[in-house]
């Protein structure tokens, strides 16, 4: 019995060891491409708060939005930001 104990325990560790020892590859699905665009505040003089994904803290956060021009980085809040450019 403590021989049988002994061998499952060997291979439990051997297992673990194995498993541990190789590093793991996450896979992300890429970035939608709207994501990586700059913030870019538009022409117009209006000030509308809006939301941006930031690549470099890669969060939505948050910028003063002219009301004309601009690019697709632009969300009306931070939940579509968020559903939009997640990559998990």
């Amino acid at each position: 019995m403590q021989l049988q104990a002994s061998f499952s325990f060997f291979l439990i560790l051997t297992f673990c060891q194995e498993l541990c020892s190789e590093p793991r590859r996450v896979s992300r699905k890429p970035l939608p491409p709207l994501c990586s665009l700059p913030v870019d505040k538009g022409q117009c003089q209006t000030m509308v708060l809006r939301w941006y994904y930031n690549t470099k803290s890669g969060r939505c956060e948050r910028f003063g939005y002219g009301g004309c021009g601009g690019n697709e980085n632009n969300f009306l809040n931070r939940n579509i930001c968020r559903l939009t450019c997640r990559r998990s």
